[in-house]
């Protein structure tokens, strides 16, 4: 009766005030649950502790992905405020992310992990923000679409596409924070079987999509290529699904202030990269890093660059020091459990507020629109405060990082595609695979 009430609170009938305050009363339940864990009850409440937990958990990540990602008119404040509740989760000491990441079978997929993946592989969340925007600024001014002037429908294309890159990037680095998490303790991380949301398959097949620009379901009938900052905690992510080690998770990706020199001096892994399903067939391969190659391409860099250049304009902004997926809190986790690394010291993590006008509306900022306090850590928007060159070429860093692993993992893959592309004559892709090959065993060598 609990769960159902629960359910049908944080589901898309209540308004969003009412589902971020379901949402976090579901996170303080769910904590409550962990405590009896934590305490050592009884066999029985601590088996029915943890079934409550698990069914709680399962019921919140469906009713997010009800609320974000199957409807047209998704909630910034839930979504946000979800995916801050998810965080404080997996960041809390006595929280193991296992317990409510991978269901019994019984209780079939992963709820939360589908949302996580589903928000950053959503490569049209801006449209579905624009048209929740466009019918909350109708409601308001009581005008139809088709009255909007030029100014106020630009206004709303460029909030649209500032929630739709928070969104995106946060849930990225909620993706990259938990999966850092469980390496760190050296359990592991106990992926389902097969295809379904929690396995290792069906999290890089998500997380993949984006290098490749999706078919569009929506109007208009068109779709926005992968910004760079998704690049760059996609790339982030895939690479540490094939590097499940403590030592490489205390190693964050870090912005650079010349990206472009350091892809000359690319970073050295603790161990060779470890295939993933999704790569096991050549066939895969081969459509995976064409799609990479795409994605590197479409940042339409100079590349490889010139080693004598420097790339000025692509200097960091607004503090600098920014980590993807990382928090201080993650520094301690692997103290406590002794592993050490060569990595800088943590980034500080004093989360911030949104600006105001954050709300369901364009411009508005009522009561129930507005986003809680603390919702989006600096790290999110220190990202997303860089400048454009700046992004790019960090982007194309961490994709290179991962295509040294590629040409291992993806080798057959590369050889087809390099194949092809001297066919067609691609010289452009030929030239930067095989600079990623060479590349790839310098930094390799002595590890495969």
């Amino acid at each position: 009766a609990v769960l159902g009430r629960l359910s049908s609170f944080c589901g898309p009938a209540s308004n969003p005030a009412t589902r971020t305050d379901a949402q976090a009363l579901s996170a303080q339940v769910i904590l409550r649950c962990c405590a009896i864990e934590a305490q050592k009850a009884n066999g029985t409440s601590m088996r029915q502790a943890s079934t409550f937990m698990v069914r709680a958990s399962q019921q919140l990540g469906q009713a997010q992905i009800d609320d974000g990602i199957k409807t047209k008119h998704p909630s910034y404040m839930v979504t946000v405020s979800g995916l801050s509740l998810w965080r404080q989760l997996f960041l809390h000491p006595c929280f193991d992310p296992r317990t409510i990441l991978f269901p019994p079978k019984e209780l079939g997929q992963s709820r939360p992990l589908q949302w996580l993946a589903s928000l950053l592989a959503d490569q049209e969340l801006y449209k579905r923000f624009y048209n929740a925007l466009e019918d909350a600024e109708t409601a308001i001014s009581g005008q139809t679409k088709n009255d909007f002037v030029v100014r106020k429908a630009k206004q709303i294309r460029e909030e649209a596409d500032r929630r739709a890159a928070i969104v995106r990037a946060l849930a990225g680095s909620t993706l990259l924070l938990v999966l850092r998490r469980m390496m760190l303790d050296g359990r592991g991380i106990p992926w389902l079987p097969g295809s379904r949301h929690g396995s290792v398959r069906a999290a890089f097949m998500s997380i993949a999509s984006v290098f490749k620009t999706a078919a569009p379901t929506m109007d208009p009938p068109f779709v926005k290529s992968t910004p760079p900052d998704v690049l760059l905690y996609a790339a982030e992510l895939i690479h540490l699904l094939l590097h499940q080690v403590p030592r490489d998770a205390l190693t964050p990706f870090r912005l650079l202030d010349d990206a472009a020199q350091a892809i000359h001096a690319l970073p050295r892994p603790s161990r060779a990269p470890v295939a993933v399903p999704g790569l096991d067939a050549v066939d895969e391969q081969e459509v995976f890093a064409a799609n990479f190659m795409e994605a590197l391409l479409s940042l339409n860099l100079t590349l490889p660059p010139d080693p004598k250049t420097k790339h000025a304009p692509a200097a960091l902004e607004a503090g600098g020091n920014v980590a993807l997926g990382w928090d201080s809190a993650l520094a301690e986790m692997a103290k406590a459990a002794g592993v050490t690394s060569g990595t800088a010291d943590a980034v500080a993590v004093t989360t911030v507020g949104i600006r105001n006008g954050d709300g369901e509306s364009g411009g508005h900022s009522h009561g129930a629109g507005r986003v809680r306090a603390s919702a989006v850590p600096p790290e999110v928007l220190q990202l997303l405060a860089q400048s454009s060159e700046c992004l790019k070429w960090n982007a194309a860093m961490m994709l290179y990082v991962l295509g040294v692993d590629l040409a291992v993992v993806c080798q057959d893959g590369f050889q087809r595609c390099l194949s092809k592309w001297r066919q067609r004559k691609e010289q452009a892709k030929m030239l930067v695979s095989i600079d990623i090959l060479n590349r790839s065993k310098q930094t390799l060598e002595g590890l495969i």
